[in-house]
C-alpha cells in the first residue's frame, strides 16, 4: 500500500508578503554570500614533507550544504527596527503597508522562562504572518538559519529552537531572546533577512505549497484550540503526548 503524500501548505492573507517574502524549500534557497565567495579548497605549506598540502573548505562540507538545502526557510517579511533599553523596555517601528497582517511583537515575562538563559535578557515573540498546515502527523525541528546570517549572534541574540507539528498547531512565530546592555541598542530586521529553518523529521518528499488565502481561512487555523492558557496543544483530540 502506498503511503499518503505529505502535503504542507504555507498560508498568508497578505498579498505583499505572499509576493515578496514567501518561505523557500530546500535548494530554492539562495546561497549566502560567504558560501559563494569561499574557495572549495585551500593549500597550506607543510614543512615536514616539503610540499603544499591541499584540503577542502566548508564550501564542500555536506553537513553545512545540507543544512542549507534540506529545510524550509522563513525570512523576515517587512522592515522593522526594535529598540531595546537597559531597563528591559522596548519599542519598534514598522511600515504600515495596508495589508491584513500588521506587524506584531509581544514579550514573554521572565518568570515564564526563568533559568533557561543566563544574564539579564528579555524574550520577544514576532507574530509570523505565515501559518503552516500539514495533512499528516510529521514533526519539524525549528531552529535559527545559522549559516545564512550571523547578525543575531553578533548582537548576542538567540533565536529559540523548538519542535513542532503542523497537523496539530499552525503558527510559525519567531522567538528572540535579547540581552540587556548598559546602553540602548537597535535591532534592525531587514526585509528578506533569514530567520528560521524548519527541518522535516521524515525522509519522504514533501509537497510544499505557498499560497495566499483569505483572512477568514487563515484566522480559523488558530481557532481550534480550547480557550485555555496552559497545555492547549495537548488538549486536542488525537494529539499524542
Amino acid at each position: 500500500m502506498f503511503a499518503k503524500k505529505i502535503k504542507l501548505d504555507a498560508l498568508t492573507p497578505d498579498n505583499s508578503i505572499y509576493k515578496t517574502a514567501a518561505p523557500t524549500y530546500g535548494d530554492k534557497l539562495e546561497k549566502p554570500g560567504w558560501l559563494k565567495a569561499i574557495k572549495t579548497s585551500v593549500s597550506h605549506w607543510n614543512p615536514t614533507i616539503g610540499l603544499f598540502d591541499k584540503g577542502g573548505t566548508v564550501a564542500v562540507c555536506p553537513g553545512i550544504r545540507e543544512f542549507l538545502s534540506k529545510p524550509i526557510h522563513i525570512n523576515m517579511w517587512e522592515e522593522v527596527d526594535l529598540r531595546i533599553n537597559p531597563d528591559g523596555s522596548w519599542s519598534h517601528t514598522s511600515i504600515n503597508h495596508g495589508g491584513p497582517c500588521s506587524f506584531d511583537v509581544a514579550e514573554h515575562p521572565q518568570d515564564q522562562w526563568s533559568g533557561m538563559y543566563p544574564g539579564k535578557r528579555i524574550a520577544l515573540k514576532l507574530t509570523s504572518p505565515w501559518k503552516f498546515k500539514c495533512n499528516q502527523d510529521v514533526g519539524f525541528v525549528f531552529t535559527e538559519s545559522h549559516y545564512s546570517t550571523s547578525y543575531f549572534r553578533e548582537k548576542g541574540i538567540w533565536l529559540s529552537p523548538g519542535y513542532t507539528n503542523f497537523k496539530w498547531q499552525h503558527s510559525t512565530n519567531i522567538h528572540l531572546n535579547c540581552p540587556l546592555q548598559d546602553e540602548p541598542y537597535v535591532l534592525t530586521l531587514k526585509h528578506g533577512m533569514p530567520l528560521v529553518s524548519l527541518f522535516p523529521m521524515t525522509e519522504r518528499n514533501i509537497d510544499f505549497n505557498v499560497r495566499k488565502t483569505n483572512f477568514e481561512e487563515w484566522a480559523e487555523l488558530g481557532e481550534h484550540f480550547p480557550k485555555i492558557k496552559v497545555g492547549k496543544y495537548f488538549r486536542q483530540p488525537g494529539f499524542k503526548k
